[in-house]
């Protein structure tokens, strides 16, 4: 994620949290690195398809911090088509979606809102 943002041209501080297994302690264990290093804005990175997610995990991790959504992936890159592209993947897409959906329904339910 680093080398990505750094080849875009990002010359600010990255800050990554490489500890977690869920998107919720993604944002738990950054909430405490944030406060460490006094930051009062973030930008939060992930596949487009997971933004949903991630924007309301960090709202509800992140206190009186900015947070400002940078999606990438194949949902949001511009880049040329190639053969694949014009192949069917909806099951693929389906699953994504569910995933994200049960996946947001479960946080919600076991951290309220």
């Amino acid at each position: 994620m680093a080398k990505t943002l750094r080849e875009m041209g990002f010359k600010g501080t990255i800050l990554l949290e490489e500890e977690s297994r869920t998107t919720w302690e993604n944002f738990e264990k950054s909430a405490e690195l944030i406060d460490i290093y006094g930051f009062d804005a973030v930008i939060v990175v992930t596949n487009a398809f997971h933004m949903k997610r991630s924007i309301w995990c960090a709202g509800q991790n992140l206190q009186n911090v900015g947070i400002f959504p940078w999606p990438v992936g194949r949902f949001a890159d511009k880049r040329p088509l190639d053969a694949l592209d014009f192949l069917p993947d909806s099951l693929h897409g389906t699953i994504l979606g569910l995933r994200e959906h049960v996946g947001l329904a479960a946080y919600r339910f076991l951290h309220g809102n």
